[in-house]
């Protein structure tokens, strides 16, 4: 199938550099990018919960409905092998890096010239794609699995052997069993099939997605029902989300985000004026390859639940990475098109100097209470969760002799209705027994949580005065200085 031809077709950048070698070459540079600074920053949040919930895997299971099933059991084992950044890490490297090869495959089954190139090249090289390949997260697992189902599902249309369709069930019922969102990915390719010419294969596809769509009743059946409250952060989007959205999964900045839609919206261009014939159901297909996850998202957030995330739609990536590489070679110049990839070139190298992406620093946090709190002071931290990256961190930063000193207590208390309120009790009975305390927050948004650290500090500051603040990105520490004892 051809959407565009290159321009760099019959030329002598085609006779040095073959497709191949350049693919080697984009491989290279992302497995460079990814694996020379995975550990340079210590895990974040989400990322010390996937390891607990590796390590108590049964618990996990239950309490998520059995979401990322897939990832969870495989990380069980690795982190038997160790518990460093780079280590736990490097699991999703293996995945994202697998991925590129899968990709590019399926690129090739759709356009044809360097079209492919730039493509993989503008996917393997996103910011956003390399984040998540350094993140102790089922996302990178998520792409890979429904990466195959598509590369999968359009050799199956494409050749019509069943070996393809069954591969397409297999991977789509990984991909539901890695995270639910997974499902949005089979539903648009099912979609797609609407614009083949008959006969279509509805009945190799309503097969596999059948298998697909069981996925999440068996996995409920199992381990239970998830709870909701784990999507309670996400906000309605509004335009502002939308944008930020896009500008993220562009890459990070506002150029990027501005580049991709624009050619994008030419590669749509293009598709529309196509005259129709044997090959276009590819030009439709990358389009709701892209689309149809993004829309459902989009309108499953107003109507049901907020879902509208960019890592939550990962997988629609290689979508809007081939459809920004059609955009650029729908140029009929040679010199536009020549101009537009060195400014390409220019704002990926821009958006790579931010890369990677910088994470709460919970290590940095931890190792200074390690080295400031004495023995009779209070560590006190708000929200409640935070309690797992604190203990990760100060278990591997201090002796076993030492560690018990550090004795953990949150602000509040979970009442009947799930709301959390402080713990006055708690919070009182401080001045009793400690000298100093120290109050370790996470910088949150969520204006119940911010109301709640200022009534916290109100009370404190009856008892204690404010010594100093310690700023982390992400995090700050309070220590509080019994009133006689301060300066």
């Amino acid at each position: 199938m051809i959407l565009c031809e290159s321009f760099f077709q019959r030329s002598l950048f085609q006779r040095i550099l073959s497709e191949k070698f350049l693919f080697f070459i984009i491989f290279s540079a992302s497995s460079v990018l990814i694996f020379s600074s995975i550990g340079r920053h210590g895990f974040w949040l989400d990322e010390i919960f996937s390891i607990y919930q590796a390590k108590d895997i049964n618990n996990a299971l239950s309490s998520t409905g059995g979401n990322r099933l897939i990832y969870v059991i495989i990380l069980h084992y690795w982190v038997k092998f160790g518990e460093s950044e780079s280590w736990i890490r490097s699991l999703s490297a293996l995945f994202a890096l697998g991925t590129i090869p899968v990709v590019y495959a399926t690129f090739k089954r759709l356009v044809n010239g360097y079209v492919i190139v730039i493509s993989t090249a503008l996917f393997a090289l996103n910011p956003f794609f390399l984040n998540y390949a350094q993140e102790a997260r089922n996302y990178s697992l998520l792409l890979l699995f429904t990466s195959t189902s598509v590369l999968a599902f359009v050799s199956a249309v494409q050749t019509s052997l069943k070996r393809h369709w069954i591969l397409f069930a297999i991977f789509g019922v990984l991909s539901v069993a890695t995270h639910p969102m997974g499902m949005l990915i089979p539903l648009s390719l099912g979609i797609s099939i609407i614009l083949l010419p008959r006969p279509r294969p509805w009945g190799n596809f309503l097969l596999g997605f059948g298998c697909v769509l069981s996925t999440p009743l068996l996995l409920q059946i199992v381990f239970g029902s998830p709870e909701m409250r784990q999507l309670s952060w996400i906000p309605v989007p509004g335009i502002g989300q939308v944008k930020e959205f896009f500008k993220i999964f562009s890459g990070g900045t506002h150029w990027m985000a501005a580049v991709h839609l624009s050619l994008g919206s030419w590669a749509l261009v293009s598709v529309a004026k196509a005259k129709s014939g044997t090959t276009s159901w590819e030009r439709y297909f990358i389009v709701f390859w892209f689309a149809v996850p993004l829309l459902i998202a989009l309108l499953a957030s107003y109507i049901f639940q907020p879902m509208f995330v960019p890592r939550f739609l990962l997988f629609s990536l290689p979508a809007m990475s081939i459809l920004a590489g059609i955009g650029l070679f729908c140029f009929n110049r040679k010199a536009v098109q020549l101009i537009l990839t060195i400014f390409l070139i220019i704002i990926f190298i821009n958006a790579l100097s931010r890369f990677p992406w910088k994470k709460e620093q919970w290590r940095e946090v931890s190792n200074s209470l390690v080295n400031l709190v004495h023995p009779g002071d209070a560590i006190i931290y708000h929200p409640h969760y935070i309690s797992k990256p604190l203990d990760f961190y100060i278990e591997k930063s201090c002796s076993k002799d030492n560690y018990n000193i550090f004795q953990l207590k949150s602000v509040t208390t979970r009442t009947f209705d799930n709301r959390d309120e402080p713990d006055w009790t708690m919070i009182n009975s401080l001045s009793k027994n400690h000298e100093n305390v120290w109050f370790v927050v996470r910088n949150e948004t969520h204006g119940n949580r911010r109301e709640t650290v200022r009534r916290v500090v109100q009370e404190l500051d009856v008892t204690y005065g404010q010594d100093h603040q310690l700023l982390f990105r992400g995090i700050r520490i309070i220590k509080f200085t019994r009133l006689e004892n301060h300066g």
